[in-house]
């Protein structure tokens, strides 16, 4: 970190009012701390429907250090587009501060969906690597019924039909289909 003294002082006729230098601690640490904390889960997301998280970088050592570039690999079955940094970050954190950046989650197929974002510093951990999991879902099926849930049909005989008229409602998030 830069520090700055700042009384005047005199030499000859020269004042110097400000000395200017970089100073490193005895025990000098870049440490970056990222909240959330572990596997970041983006829980169960309907498929083509896109869930952001904030990935909070903080400089949690004594010294500044910069943040070089922050990138997605995929693991294996996953597509390029699933996961995704939706607003970056490069540049110095200095210490106590936190910088974020936003993944966007945008599950394509059914299933499980595991990916690590790594960010490239010059802190103490050159690399740091937060795996990313969600899982898609072509949505909720819901089904609610209106007015009574039970149906009587008094007593039918063999061999014979009876009608009950049943109103329901779609609650749900996806189509459905009443055969």
């Amino acid at each position: 970190p830069k520090s700055a003294f700042v009384p005047a002082v005199r030499v000859g006729e020269t004042a110097l009012s400000m000395l200017d230098f970089d100073y490193t601690p005895d025990n000098p640490k870049k440490t970056l701390t990222i909240t959330p904390a572990g596997t970041i889960d983006f829980g169960t997301v309907e498929t083509n429907k896109p869930k952001t998280v904030n990935v909070n970088l903080k400089n949690t050592g004594n010294m500044n250090f910069t943040v070089d570039s922050a990138n997605i690999v995929m693991k294996a079955g996953v597509y390029p587009e699933e996961f995704k940094i939706s607003f970056p970050f490069t540049g110095e954190i200095k210490v106590d501060e936190t910088k974020t950046i936003r993944v966007k989650f945008l599950p394509l197929k059914e299933g499980l969906r595991q990916a690590d974002l790594k960010i490239y510093s010059n802190a103490d951990v050159k690399t740091t690597t937060i795996p990313l999991k969600g899982t898609g879902s072509n949505g909720v099926e819901t089904i609610s019924f209106v007015g009574d849930t039970i149906a009587d049909f008094d007593s039918v005989e063999i061999g014979k039909s009876s009608q009950y008229k049943v109103k329901y409602k779609n609650s749900g998030t996806v189509i459905f289909n009443v055969n």
